[in-house]
């Protein structure tokens, strides 16, 4: 071999292993890795899932733990929603998911406040004064929802796909009551 293609070769072998320990990776890329491939994780366990995203974070019992919202059929008056659990460190360890809202039932006992669309969209629908709303949504095969959130109060759209009608309900998020029907 020759002598300066050897000492080429060993110069740039040198510089790579120099300049390797100066590389570092990107603050926050080790949280996105895993925020990413939980969400991969979650898509794969329910891939019927409307909507998989990260809720937030928590410190339970000090292990840190990421929340994911998993929503089947948001649009209909009957969305089902869940939460995955997923503790950092352990894998896609997620435990036992806990429903949000199943079975097209709003609970509320006490001191409740609605947190979700989908919660609202089945308020909207089953809170007492919601007669009118039963009336227009039928068994609910045309209609299609959506829910905003405006602070103190959600909205909530029902509309039906055959003729474009539309029915407007707006409660309040806290101890949710009917505020205003229109349509």
């Amino acid at each position: 071999m020759n002598k300066s293609l050897l000492i080429v070769i060993l110069l740039v072998a040198g510089l790579v292993i120099l300049t390797a320990g100066c590389i570092k990776p990107q603050e926050g890329s080790e949280a996105l890795t895993f925020e990413k491939s939980i969400i991969n994780d979650a898509k794969a366990r329910y891939p019927d899932a409307d909507i998989v995203e990260i809720e937030g974070t928590e410190n339970i019992g000090g292990i840190n733990v990421t929340n994911v919202r998993v929503s089947f059929n948001s649009d209909t008056i009957c969305p089902k929603r869940m939460r995955l659990r997923y503790k950092t460190g352990f894998g896609y360890e997620t435990g036992v998911p806990t429903y949000i809202v199943n079975d097209c039932v709003y609970k509320c006992m006490g001191n409740c406040i609605i947190t979700g669309s989908e919660e609202a969209i089945i308020a909207a629908h089953s809170l007492p004064g919601t007669g009118k709303v039963q009336e227009f949504i039928g068994d609910g095969k045309d209609i299609k929802t959506a829910a905003y959130y405006n602070g103190d109060t959600w909205t909530v759209v029902f509309r039906k796909q055959s003729d474009g009608a539309t029915m407007n309900v707006t409660l309040t998020a806290q101890n949710p009551i009917v505020v205003e029907i229109k349509g």
